[in-house]
């Protein structure tokens, strides 16, 4: 384990009109967590309305979803996903 990146951190907080630009095309699926410490709801939600996607909020999920006890419920939900975006 050691320290997070400040420029990992800084570049996920602020949506980047580069790659949002370019990614037009290309199916975005933004996923939240409902009791993240990090990330709020609402910044959850404004990424996603940057992308022209509905967030999907995980209930009883905290910010390391797929370290929780009911990361099966984020699995399945992206699996699903990626399913219905796959034709």
């Amino acid at each position: 384990m050691q320290s997070e990146s400040e420029r990992a951190i800084f570049d996920l907080s602020w949506p980047q009109q580069f790659f949002i630009g370019h990614a037009r095309n290309v199916p975005v699926m933004v996923m939240g967590a409902e009791t993240d410490a990090f990330f709020t709801q609402g910044m959850i939600e404004a990424t996603a309305r940057v992308y022209g996607v509905a967030a999907d909020i995980v209930p009883g999920i905290a910010h390391a979803m797929m370290l929780e006890e009911n990361w099966q419920v984020v699995a399945d939900r992206l699996i699903a996903w990626l399913q219905r975006h796959s034709e």
